[in-house]
C-alpha cells in the first residue's frame, strides 16, 4: 500500500488559475494528500466543451471539481467510500455505493487510480498479503502438481 502523506496542495503545470483558485476554496486550510487530473468531463456551462474533473484527496474527503462558468464540485468524506475500487478494465475508479453523488466515477490510468484509492481508502485487515494460500498451487485455476505436494503425501516422487 502506498503510504499517505499530507501537505500543502504544489499547484500542477497543467492546472489553470481559474482551477487553483476553486480548489483552494474547496480545500480551506485542509492538507493534501493527491491531487491529480482525471480523464473525465463535466457540464460548465460551456458551450462547446466540458470543464476536466481533478481529484483531490483530503484526510477527511475526497474532493471531485472542475472550472467553469459554471463551477463543479462534489464532496465526498472518506467513512463514505470504503467500498470503493478501480475497475481495471474500464479504467475508472468506482466510489461506494454510499451517499447521492452527481459523479460516481472517473477515469484514471491505473497507477493513479490506485494511489487514489491508496490514499482515500483503508484496506480491511489482510487485505493486501502478499502470496494467498492458494498462491502456490495454482495458475489461473488450473491446479499445479507440485513434487513437493506429492512427496508429503507420499505418491510419485521418491516413492518405491
Amino acid at each position: 500500500m502506498i503510504e499517505p502523506q499530507a501537505h500543502r496542495p504544489v499547484p500542477d503545470a497543467r492546472m489553470r488559475e481559474s482551477e487553483r483558485r476553486l480548489l483552494a476554496d474547496a480545500l480551506g486550510e485542509a492538507n493534501i494528500r493527491v491531487l491529480m487530473k482525471t480523464r473525465t468531463k463535466v457540464d460548465v456551462g460551456q458551450w462547446l466543451r466540458n470543464g476536466r474533473v481533478w481529484a483531490c484527496v483530503t484526510e477527511s474527503e475526497v474532493i471531485l471539481f472542475a472550472a467553469g462558468r459554471v463551477p463543479f464540485v462534489q464532496r465526498a468524506p472518506l467513512d463514505q467510500l470504503q467500498d470503493s475500487v478501480y475497475n481495471h478494465i474500464t479504467g475508472e475508479v468506482i466510489f461506494g455505493s454510499d451517499g447521492e453523488r452527481k459523479l460516481k466515477r472517473v477515469i484514471l490510468p491505473a497507477l493513479d487510480g490506485y494511489q487514489l484509492l491508496a490514499q482515500a481508502v483503508k484496506p480491511a485487515s489482510g487485505q493486501y498479503k502478499e502470496e494467498s494460500k492458494y498462491a502456490s498451487k495454482t495458475n489461473f485455476g488450473r491446479h499445479h502438481d507440485d513434487p513437493a505436494d506429492r512427496l508429503q503425501r507420499g505418491d510419485g516422487v521418491g516413492a518405491d
